[in-house]
């Protein structure tokens, strides 16, 4: 009877349909408890965590004397900047491009098309957060990286593994940490420093009859990668002359 008065409650106040979603999230939440179990996915090891790949990168950035930074996706949506964690003291450069204007951007553009507003070899470190579920063409991204990334260059990329669809239309990927060896390889002109993923999830589905494959199996929220650009980009071999535009009548959604 509770559960219903509380329904009915936050129905009058917030409408039927939200009070619909908060009722499927409350079961969700039992069904957590009671019919999974607590320890199906075991926790990484601290190695495979992103928290230890980001201390790497940062660590490596404060042995580069005065390096000149790209953030792909720099717009702060959220106080968790990934240039705010970095807390470089020693002298550098800070440019942030992201495809709408905002805060903390200093050029806005497509990522696909990078070397179209920076010359090559102009960047001592490109990162980026958030950003590769959001890329229609991630492994034309890579290459563009590697255009304008210096030689011995370092690149890191935090993007996901599990997560909702979000900013739609354009949400399109997630990645595992073995996707990496496909985007960053000897073609592509990198080598794979660390990778890493973190935050152990499970997945539900709601359709009957599925069994208990999806609880069984490994998930986590977040992905990531430090690579290091040992090249350029095998040319003859790798091409993709190909924009967003060609393929897609959508944009990423204004803030």
């Amino acid at each position: 009877m509770d559960t219903i008065k509380k329904f009915i409650i936050y129905s009058r106040s917030h409408g039927l349909k939200k009070a619909l979603a908060r009722s499927f999230l409350e079961l969700g939440k039992m069904l957590d408890a009671n019919l999974v179990q607590d320890r199906i996915i075991p926790p990484p090891h601290p190695i495979f965590t992103s928290v230890h790949v980001f201390t790497l990168f940062t660590e490596m950035i404060r042995k580069i004397d005065s390096p000149k930074i790209l953030e792909v996706g720099s717009r702060a949506v959220t106080k968790d900047s990934l240039y705010k964690f970095l807390e470089l003291g020693s002298p550098h450069q800070y440019t942030g491009l992201d495809i709408h204007d905002g805060p903390n951007v200093d050029k806005v553009g497509d990522a696909h098309e990078l070397s179209a507003f920076f010359p090559g070899g102009h960047f001592d470190v490109i990162m980026s957060k958030s950003v590769f579920e959001h890329l229609a063409m991630p492994w034309k991204v890579v290459l563009e990286m590697n255009t304008v990334l210096k030689q011995n260059g370092l690149l890191f990329i935090h993007t996901l593994h599990t997560f909702p669809l979000h900013e739609k239309p354009w949400d399109f990927w997630r990645f595992s940490d073995e996707a990496w060896k496909v985007l960053l390889n000897k073609y592509t002109g990198f080598e794979i420093i660390e990778t890493g993923m973190e935050y152990p999830c499970k997945i539900y589905h709601w359709a009957p009859g599925l069994g208990p494959f999806p609880y069984n199996h490994e998930a986590y929220l977040n992905s990531n990668v430090l690579a290091r650009k040992i090249g350029p980009y095998d040319k003859d071999l790798l091409k993709w002359d190909v924009s967003t535009k060609d393929i897609l009548d959508s944009s990423y959604p204004k803030p």
